[in-house]
Order: C-alpha cells, then structure tokens, then sequence
C-alpha cells in the first residue's frame, strides 16, 4: 500500500537540470547525489524543511559548500519543490 507524504523525495524531482548532481547506477544504488560525495540532495532539502539553515545545514554536512546548498536549495524552489521559503 502506497501513502502520500508531505516529506519531499528524489523521485519527486528532476535533478537533471543541475550540474552537480549526478545519478550513477553503480553508485548510491542510482539514487542522485552531489558530484563526488554520498550526499543526496534530497537530503539537503528535507534538512531545509526542517527548519536548518544554510550555516546550519553546511555545519551538519561539512563537505557541502555554500554555493552547492544554494544552488540546490534554489532549483528545487524554482521546480516548485519545497515549501519553506528560499530568500537567500
């Protein structure tokens, strides 16, 4: 049985538009993950929703830059993807 979440998932979104996600089937079990880490963006996101913010999140995660958070965070709004505001 399948049940509908408010929580946001990869599958919801397309990653593909970003250049530094990357989706290789022998890694992560193909699930999207930022370029040369086992970090998802979903990840980021879902720690966004939660209430994180950006220092907050690259605190939690020390291998994410600014400028990745940022651009991941900024092209799941643009999709209409998260529903806590993104005002950077």
């Amino acid at each position: 049985m399948q049940t509908t979440t408010e929580q946001t998932t990869t599958d919801e979104i397309d990653w593909s538009g970003l250049s530094l996600i990357r989706r290789e089937p022998g890694k992560m079990g193909g699930v999207p993950n930022i370029d040369g880490m086992r970090i998802t963006p979903e990840t980021i996101v879902d720690h966004w929703e939660g209430g994180m913010d950006i220092p907050q999140i690259l605190s939690h995660f020390g291998g994410v830059s600014y400028d990745q958070a940022y651009a991941i965070l900024e092209y799941a709004q643009r999709t209409g993807q998260i529903e806590r505001p993104f005002k950077p």
